[in-house]
């Protein structure tokens, strides 16, 4: 039956009933707003109960992959039969003025234990403190393999040194970055670089052979003709070469080498037959040749 707009709306008894109920004093009629952040904290509860399940499975699964690799054989750095403190396992490159012994020992407490527990960074760090080493890296060869690769300094000059006035001097080596070193067994082409103490700075050493190779960038293949380079002085390289006969000693100041040496070249004939008994020579002021006394210090 159609309601007659204009007749008033009966409400059902019941709808009636529970209108008044919730309006009685002293209580609050609920709505879906809330009851919603029950749902929701439990929503979180779960997944919050989800994550940390998950996080322990992971943890666990990397706890047994980290007891299978460090305990399982399969993964041993094998030692040699016939020497034990060796590993065929164990490759070592570009070793060759370097002590390959003291290569190898620095690997020693890995031989028979899972390679995956070597420490790559100390090894590393044991290796740059052996002479001739100036870079190295290790790495791991699965399943049961160490790589090392090791790059030599490369020395630049010879250094004579002498610990005291009454002790006899030794010859060393140094490198570019004034790291003294032992001579090998091979033999070297270089030249012979003054100036240099025993107890000297390494920033002071190699500030000197900075000096040295500067000269050799600037002179290029005349550097095979000098002898010795003296860098005690910073403000003046001095140098000695073989002219004819007879060594010269000659003062290059601190810059303008290739000039400076070019220019007493091609006059060295002149001053040879001007000058006979002149075996030193003072270059440091550009265009002009100063020959100095027999007898002074050509420092």
């Amino acid at each position: 039956m159609k309601r007659d707009k204009s007749e008033p709306w009966d409400e059902p008894e019941e709808q009636a009933e529970v209108e008044r109920a919730e309006t009685r004093p002293g209580r609050r009629a609920r709505g879906p707003a809330e009851s919603r952040p029950r749902g929701l904290w439990l929503r979180l509860l779960l997944r919050g109960v989800v994550w940390v399940a998950v996080a322990s499975a992971i943890v666990f699964a990397l706890d047994r992959a980290d007891h299978y690799l460090a305990s399982n054989p399969r993964f041993d750095l094998a030692a040699d039969p016939d020497r034990p403190d060796r590993s065929p396992a164990l490759e070592i490159r570009g070793v060759v003025h370097a002590s390959l012994p003291e290569v190898r020992q620095v690997f020693a407490p890995d031989i028979g234990r899972s390679v995956y527990l070597a420490p790559l960074t100390p090894r590393r760090s044991q290796l740059l403190a052996l002479p001739w080493v100036k870079d190295a890296t290790v790495a791991r060869i699965w399943p049961a393999g160490l790589r090392v690769t090791v790059v030599e300094r490369t020395p630049a000059a010879f250094v004579p040194l002498q610990d005291g006035p009454r002790q006899s001097s030794s010859m060393m080596l140094i490198d570019a970055d004034g790291v003294l070193l032992d001579p090998p067994p091979h033999r070297f082409s270089l030249p012979v670089l003054l100036g240099i103490q025993p107890r000297e700075e390494l920033a002071s050493r190699r500030r000197k052979v900075q000096r040295m190779l500067r000269l050799e960038a600037a002179i290029g293949g005349e550097m095979r003709a000098l002898s010795e380079i003296d860098a005690s002085d910073p403000l003046n390289l001095v140098v000695t070469r073989r002219m004819d006969d007879r060594l010269v000693t000659i003062k290059l100041g601190d810059g303008n080498y290739a000039a400076r040496l070019r220019n007493f070249l091609s006059h060295y004939g002149e001053l040879h037959a001007r000058l006979p008994r002149s075996r030193a020579f003072d270059l440091r002021v550009d265009g002009r040749i100063t020959a100095l006394p027999e007898d002074s210090n050509a420092q």
